[in-house]
């Protein structure tokens, strides 16, 4: 899909999300892709979400120190590109799913102009933005219905304009050019089909687990057939550790920064009762992922064989297990990293490979070549 696509020659994927930005740098080899820049920044813990204000701590030799001078969002973009050591000034970035809705189309066979026509006049129903404040795009799918072949079918994406322009002025401000804008939920996508498993013609989901939201693919041999964003309402480990300890979301907050770089000798799975306060923090998230795979069902006649889940909150003791029981689909944490040949220096990869999980949406940026 050739989402807001500004031109041509190498890009580095950067991806803003709501606890650190991510920028990665792939090449694509002979049998895989050759993984020649990377980032980790992560974003502080007083921010909420916010893109006013970075502090510097990143996935680097120096990973453990923290500095507290707050850093602008431009400013953050820049250490991250540093960081990175990548020299590409390209740049491809993705808007969360609050800001960028992905919807499939089907409608009877059309012309282009009436295809677009119908898009627009579909979009207009589904969207929970004004029309005339988005940008819109669309891609035909070919062989995505079973149902009929002659019909036109594919994927549209709505994004706020606010947010695009943002994007844009973002990276313009950090000496960046920016290539394209896409979706995080179609840039995970893009990763699996680049860096995951081989199919074998089944049909696999994808899950990334933010702090924020969650992005599902549903992929089979040929090409991705079904996307969505879920929204979390809230980090799941933040969730967790605040019904656990008696504890605000605030302090939950902290306790998690702590021990997501090491700094907490808190143990999880060592908490009574802490597998039934994780089941039910994931009843919505499970209840929707089993709506998904229902409806993908209808619409392909095929089951959901294997969940592979990514993400910042991948991490969290016995998820895969109760993510598994509870839509009874098998589930297994996965690192893109693990699919491509890393080429970094020896101790800035194994602090990088400690967070492929979350570089997912990055390497996907990373890997768009029609732009």
């Amino acid at each position: 899909m050739r989402f807001l696509s500004f031109g041509q020659s190498p890009v580095a994927g950067l991806d803003i999300g709501s606890h650190s930005i991510k920028v990665v740098e792939l090449r694509r080899g002979r049998r895989s892709w050759r993984l020649c820049h990377a980032a980790y920044l992560r974003r502080p813990s007083d921010i909420d979400g916010g893109l006013d204000a970075m502090s510097t701590s990143s996935a680097d030799e120096n990973q453990t120190a923290t500095a507290t001078k707050p850093m602008t969002l431009v400013e953050a973009i820049r250490e991250a590109v540093v960081l990175s050591g990548t020299n590409c000034r390209r740049v491809v970035c993705s808007l969360p799913g609050s800001d960028a809705v992905i919807r499939y189309f089907r409608f009877p066979s059309l012309s282009p102009k009436e295809l677009t026509s119908a898009i627009r006049l579909e979009a207009e129903q589904v969207i929970p933005f004004d029309i005339d404040d988005v940008d819109l795009d669309y891609q035909v799918l070919p062989g995505t219905s079973s149902i009929d072949e002659n019909a036109s079918t594919g994927i549209f994406v709505a994004a706020r304009r606010s947010m695009v322009a943002e994007r844009i002025r973002a990276t313009q401000e950090a000496g960046l050019e920016m290539a394209a804008i896409d979706s995080d939920t179609l840039s995970l996508v893009n990763c699996f089909l680049g860096a995951g498993p081989d199919l074998n013609d089944e049909a696999v989901a994808v899950l990334n687990i933010g702090a924020i939201d969650a992005n599902l693919g549903i992929v089979r041999e040929g090409g991705h057939h079904f996307c969505r964003d879920i929204s979390l309402a809230g980090s799941v480990l933040e969730r967790v550790l605040s019904r656990l300890k008696g504890i605000q979301p605030e302090q939950a907050n902290n306790l998690r920064q702590s021990m997501m770089t090491g700094c907490s000798d808190c143990d999880l799975r060592e908490i009574m009762d802490y597998e039934e306060v994780l089941r039910g923090v994931l009843v919505p998230l499970i209840g929707e992922l089993r709506k998904s795979m229902k409806y993908y069902k209808t619409q392909q006649s095929v089951n959901v064989s294997q969940i592979y889940i990514c993400g910042g909150c991948s991490g969290v003791p016995r998820l895969g297990a109760v993510i598994a029981e509870g839509v009874g689909i098998p589930a297994q944490w996965w690192n893109p990293l693990h699919h491509v040949d890393v080429d970094l220096s020896t101790s800035h990869q194994i602090n990088i490979e400690s967070q492929g999980p979350s570089m997912a949406v990055a390497m996907g940026l990373a890997m768009r070549e029609d732009v």
